[in-house]
């Protein structure tokens, strides 16, 4: 199931992990676990926030993908279904 993964960083553990070098090791596991067709970085409300779309394979994998994110961060992390126009109108009555 193809997911968004928006990740709320907290400001003093991600600046923390940030200048320990903790940062790139953690996006890179995060990358070879996902697969991701995309990552962004943005600030939302003032946050570092961090937004990836990737296929979840099954639910037992989200503890596998989400916690290390927790721990490194203590991040609040949402994961949400998503569909592209294809599958929507897949989906749609013809």
């Amino acid at each position: 199931m193809r997911v968004l993964l928006k990740m709320k960083l907290s400001g003093a553990r991600s600046t923390d992990a940030i200048r320990g070098g903790q940062m790139r090791p953690l996006m890179r596991q995060f990358v070879e676990h996902t697969s991701p067709e995309g990552i962004w970085f943005v600030l939302e409300h003032g946050q570092r926030t961090m937004l990836a779309i990737f296929d979840l394979k099954q639910p037992g994998d989200m503890p596998r993908v989400c916690e290390p994110l927790f721990q490194a961060f203590d991040s609040e992390i949402d994961v949400t279904p998503v569909l592209t126009a294809e599958d929507v109108a897949a989906a749609l009555p013809a």
